[in-house]
């Protein structure tokens, strides 16, 4: 009797068992090939009598050690890894799979009304070729080079393509017409030489295939060239100043690609420039597009500045030039006399006269506007002994009025300016010249002022006077340019007349 209880208790305990635990299917879950950025399945089989609860595990090394699956994770083990649903079902969906979860092993454990757990088998997830399926964006500074790269994975070929806004295309080895050059287009390894603003914006992708049926295109990296600062400051003198004033240095950007960061620096006399620190309490705007002198001294007049920009890249640009200021004087005792005085309508003569010139080094002439913006229009050299200078000024044609003054600079790089004369707007005449009087190409202009509007006939002889070109042309007044076809003509020297109220002839050489 004791023996058919214990034998019966066995039974039952054995059936209960039975009963907690799953039956899987021995052949699930199948190992799975996808290609990048598809998406991959896997699904286990199980029975049992009552609730059966699942969770996916995945191994990334080999299957020595595994991780639970998150329902809706992006993270994971591996933080490249897709995403992740169906983690406690019986199928596992990986959406849009990576290659970098090439080699992964999944395997699902299977539990029945909440009793012992069973392990299915392993499945490896096989992901390939190897292709970034990211956008991406590369910023790289003019006449640099870039190169943008796959994984290079063995067994696979690529080829990259370009986007400049007209739609895809294969990129091809070599110069191209943008001015870039491209070099390992069918490679892993795509390089730009030479970028330059006119490619900003142009994107890139390459396809990858492994030739065994996966052919896959790589996400967009966008390719911006930010153009660099051009830009203009003061000239030196320009700007003047007695001690004790407050002066402000501008730069002023003509082109680039902002938002712009500046550094202002500064050199005594001939030293070296070095950044004006932000800290410096002589000036303010070490850091922005203008630079304050907060109060001059003697001993700032002897010092240049100059700044660099660098633009929405980080990319520099260095100013060449550099601004000085000025003292805001008139010149020594010395100079007894300046004057301006209109040539013809196309020159001023200014004329100087110096006392003592003694430790003048030049005596440069400066021209300047209404506006009161000066400029170089050039310089005499000082003589010792020497009290009388000149100085003819070619203005263009049609120069409104102007002013003039004389920066006297001695030995020591010191200088001061003169008093500014004004010279009368040019009075429009009837005047004719050509442009350039040496012609080596097809074509040249003639230019004239006039006084009122008129019909003219403007002829081309030789010098033996033979008609080579003639026709009839309007005149507006003030300033007109007429182009001439000089293509057929030989070397030699021609004439040009302009009949009507010009009455004038010009002269050119054919080269």
């Amino acid at each position: 009797m004791k023996n058919f209880s214990l034998t019966c208790l066995v039974l039952a305990s054995l059936s209960l068992t039975a009963r907690s635990q799953a039956h899987l299917n021995s052949s699930l879950p199948s190992n799975r090939t996808v290609c990048t950025g598809a998406n991959a399945t896997f699904t286990v089989s199980a029975t049992g009598s009552g609730t059966l609860t699942y969770q996916w595990q995945e191994s990334i090394d080999g299957g020595l050690s595994w991780n639970d699956l998150v329902e809706g994770s992006t993270t994971g083990v591996n933080p490249a890894n897709g995403i992740y649903t169906g983690t406690t079902g019986p199928t596992l969906t990986i959406t849009r799979a990576p290659s970098t979860m090439n080699g992964n092993k999944y395997q699902s454990i299977v539990s029945l009304n909440g009793g012992s757990p069973v392990t299915s088998i392993q499945a490896t997830m096989n992901v390939g070729p190897d292709v970034s399926l990211d956008d991406a964006t590369s910023t790289n500074c003019p006449g640099t080079s870039h190169t943008l790269n796959t994984a290079a994975a063995g067994g696979v070929s690529y080829q990259w393509q370009v986007n400049s806004g007209s739609g895809w295309g294969n990129v091809v080895d070599g110069a191209d017409p943008s001015g870039i050059s491209y070099a390992g287009g069918a490679t892993g390894a795509l390089t730009i030489s030479s970028l330059a603003p006119a490619v900003d914006g142009y994107k890139y992708r390459y396809t990858a295939n492994d030739g065994a049926g996966c052919i896959i295109t790589s996400g967009v990296t966008t390719q911006l060239v930010p153009a660099l600062a051009v830009f203009t400051l003061p000239t030196a003198g320009s700007i003047t100043a007695d001690p004790g004033m407050a002066v402000n240095i501008p730069v002023t950007i003509s082109s680039g690609t902002g938002p712009f960061t500046y550094q202002w620096l500064t050199a005594v006399g001939a030293g070296t420039f070095s950044n004006i620190a932000a800290s410096n309490p002589t000036y303010s705007g070490a850091t922005s597009n203008t630079l304050t002198i907060l109060s001059m001294t003697s001993g700032l007049y002897s010092n240049r500045y100059r700044v660099t920009i660098k633009n929405a890249g980080g990319c520099t640009s260095a100013s060449s030039s550099f601004v000085q200021i000025g003292v805001m004087t008139t010149l020594p005792l010395g100079v007894e006399s300046f004057r301006a005085q209109r040539q013809d309508g196309s020159s001023v003569r200014l004329s100087w006269s110096v006392g003592n010139g003694a430790g003048v080094r030049s005596y440069t002439v400066q021209r300047g506007t209404d506006g009161g913006v000066f400029v170089d229009a050039g310089s005499v050299m000082g003589e010792t002994g020497r009290v009388d200078y000149s100085f003819v000024d070619e203005v263009h044609l049609g120069a409104s009025a102007l002013q003039y003054r004389i920066k006297m600079q001695g030995q020591d790089s010191s200088f001061v300016y003169s008093t500014v004369v004004n010279v009368n707007s040019v009075a429009l005449i009837n005047r004719a010249e050509i442009r350039p009087s040496l012609v080596e190409g097809g074509s040249a202009r003639l230019y004239t002022m006039m006084e009122e509007r008129a019909a003219v006939v403007v002829t081309v002889t030789d010098i033996m006077g033979r008609l080579q070109w003639s026709a009839p042309v309007m005149l507006e007044k003030g300033e007109n340019w007429v182009p001439l076809d000089v293509s057929r003509l030989g070397k030699g020297l021609y004439f040009v007349k302009v009949g009507g109220g010009v009455k004038q002839t010009v002269s050119f050489v054919k080269e």
